[in-house]
């Protein structure tokens, strides 16, 4: 807990001293950009993987899945589902990481439904930040939860390392046997 906080307080600092990145809670966030963000934060991470243990035939079935799931996501995002917010982290005005959110269950519980990261900015405290934002934002938040495929340990790590823990929560449109749980209660 200590080191999520820690993390937390160091975020902050960086949102009030970086004048180059900005996070904006955005109604129309780019598509062309943000799909990039999306799509290099996820392939650079499962390139390290191998396409089976990912339940892909190959990487050419990997590409695919990732831009029907950004495409999907930002379509229903568009078409007006008033439960999901979309946090976009800018420098120079270009996003460099997104996070997009599902508040159905909201203020009780919030799911966090894709992050993710440019690889130019990765291990920069993007990711953190953008958590840390939902959490100063919207501070009545009392758990957010999320999931990540079993096989990606780099999101595993992250999860991890910035307090959240293992979690028996599953998104209904997930397999629990390639996916695993994440939850963090908010310590208003």
């Amino acid at each position: 807990m200590f080191k999520f906080l820690a993390t937390l307080f160091f975020s902050f600092f960086a949102i009030t001293t970086s004048a180059n990145v900005t996070y904006e809670w955005e109604t129309g966030p780019d598509f062309n950009s943000c799909k990039e963000v999306f799509f290099l934060g996820f392939s650079t991470n499962y390139n390290q993987i191998p396409p089976e243990a990912l339940f892909k035939a190959d990487r050419a079935a990997v590409n695919v899945w990732l831009t029907e799931v950004f495409d999907n996501e930002y379509r229903h995002f568009i078409m007006g589902n008033h439960r999901r917010r979309w946090l976009t982290a800018k420098k120079e005005g270009r996003p460099i990481g997104m996070l997009l959110l599902d508040f159905e269950n909201y203020p009780k519980e919030v799911y966090l439904a894709q992050m993710s990261v440019h690889p130019d900015h990765q291990r920069q405290k993007i990711g953190t930040t953008l958590i840390a934002t939902v959490l100063k934002d919207f501070p009545e938040i009392e758990k957010l939860v999320t999931i990540t495929r079993k096989a990606n340990s780099v999101a595993t790590e992250f999860w991890h390392a910035i307090g959240f823990v293992d979690s028996p929560f599953m998104h209904p449109k997930y397999n629990p046997d390639i996916y695993t749980g994440y939850e963090f209660y908010n310590q208003r």
